[in-house]
């Protein structure tokens, strides 16, 4: 089991939902407690005004490839997409 991912918590975790409402658990991508990101939520709201205007301006965009040839950088280092083609 790791952070985000426990379906009793994280409803559909390998779903990615940008409109999933967010419950009283704590997501670990901010870091937590006194760990907490002080930035958290200013860079919530500007995630959220990325994507909203992207889908606005390329509505017809979307993955290049199918979802499972997504290409992640390996686990043991910073986890993340590492190419994502996409058309629109």
């Amino acid at each position: 089991m790791s952070g985000n991912r426990d379906e009793d918590i994280f409803p559909d975790p390998d779903t990615f939902d940008l409109h999933r409402k967010r419950g009283k658990e704590q997501a670990l991508g901010f870091g937590y407690g006194q760990h907490e990101c002080v930035a958290e939520w200013l860079a919530r709201a500007e995630l959220e005004i990325v994507f909203a205007t992207l889908w606005q301006r390329l509505p017809n965009l979307r993955l290049a490839i199918p979802f499972e040839e997504v290409k992640y950088s390996p686990l043991n280092k910073d986890v993340g997409i590492t190419e994502l083609p996409v058309v629109w």
